[in-house]
Order: C-alpha cells, then sequence, then structure tokens
C-alpha cells in the first residue's frame, strides 16, 4: 500500500473511554479503555481495540499511577491480539525518548514504539512499515483527536497495533518518564525492572 490517512475522535460513554473512527478498507475501529474513579490507586485496567476488519488487541496494564493519567501504564502489562502475547521490553534507563522506545515482538515480527518530541507524536515502525499518529484539534469536553498517517507495505495488524497506544499511559517512555523513574527508585531504595 501506499500513503493512508486517518483521524480518530475521541468519547465518553458509560464508564468508557476512547477513540473511534474509519480506516478507509478497514472499517470502524474503536480502542477505548474502562474508567476507573480516581480515588482509586493501583488498579488494573484494560485497553481494547476492535473493529470491522481488523484483529481484537487487549492491552492489561496497572495505572493510573497519577490522578491526572488515567490510563493503562507500560508497568506490569500483557499486550495480546487475537490469541498471540507481545513481547514488550524498553530501557528504563535511557535519556531520551529513542533510547526509551518500547520494542515490541509480535507475530513473528519485530516493531519499535518511540515517542516524538514533547509528546505531541509517536510512531510505530518495522521493516518497510510506518505508522505515524499525532494530536488533531481539541473537541471541547472530550480531549484532541489522533491524526494518523500510515506508509509502506502496513497490514491491519501494523495500524491495530499503533492504534491501541492512543489509550495507554505511554509516559514511561519519554525523558520527562526517566526523571519519574529516576526518582522513584531514589526514593523507595527499589530497582526498577527492566521489561
Amino acid at each position: 500500500m501506499a500513503e493512508f490517512k486517518f483521524e480518530l475522535k475521541p468519547f465518553r460513554s458509560e464508564g468508557r473511554i476512547g477513540r473511534k473512527g474509519i480506516l478507509g478498507d478497514f472499517g470502524e475501529v474503536i480502542v477505548q479503555y474502562d474508567r476507573y474513579s480516581r480515588k482509586r490507586r493501583n488498579v488494573n485496567g484494560e485497553t481494547r481495540l476492535f473493529g470491522d476488519k481488523l484483529p481484537d488487541v487487549s492491552f492489561k496494564g496497572s495505572g493510573p499511577g497519577m490522578p491526572v493519567l488515567k490510563w493503562s501504564t507500560l508497568k506490569e502489562s500483557v499486550l495480546t491480539m487475537d490469541s498471540a502475547t507481545a513481547s514488550l521490553v524498553f530501557n528504563v534507563n535511557g535519556l531520551s525518548n529513542r533510547a526509551r522506545s518500547l520494542h515490541i515482538s509480535l507475530m513473528g515480527r519485530e516493531y519499535q514504539y518511540c515517542i516524538g518530541r514533547m509528546s505531541r507524536d509517536a510512531t510505530l515502525s518495522r521493516d518497510g512499515v510506518r505508522v505515524k499518529i499525532r494530536m488533531g484539534e481539541k473537541i471541547q469536553g472530550l480531549g484532541m483527536t489522533s491524526v494518523g498517517e500510515a506508509s509502506g507495505d502496513f497490514e491491519a495488524v501494523d495500524l491495530a497495533l499503533a492504534i491501541v497506544f492512543e489509550e495507554v499511559n505511554t509516559s514511561d517512555l519519554t525523558a520527562t518518564g526517566a526523571l519519574f523513574t529516576t526518582y522513584e527508585r531514589l526514593v523507595s531504595g527499589k530497582e526498577t525492572p527492566t521489561d
């Protein structure tokens, strides 16, 4: 395939938050997170993606972590696509966004997921494929839209994997996240796991 563009709009409904949109021939996609009360700490949450011609994706992780972060985080996370479980690894000691990129092994493919400058965009890539999603316009009371662009010989699997992270707290993959990780290790005196 050549270049492909799409937009996902935020929604809130019955205790769920998420994004949805039309991905051309791939049909409708919905990615949502079951929202929990901000008073609860260290709850486990699940982000799910489903669509007309996309594989089902589940991302389970602990969260919310901080009151303003309402999504699953990368800590103690499990990502599955259909019946396949992904391996997720990132360098908690990296001092730049690129050094902290998430490396994903799934269905015999190797991916890299990297947060851009100022956390305004993120790129999922593998050999010959790139899916970049950036912040779009603000919708009052709901949040920002997500504007995506895929290039190369991408498939439904690539789009689904990039889109599911739109409802996952990926701050651990940023340089700012490195500062919080270092502070957490100093205060708690505990070693942070590398995967």
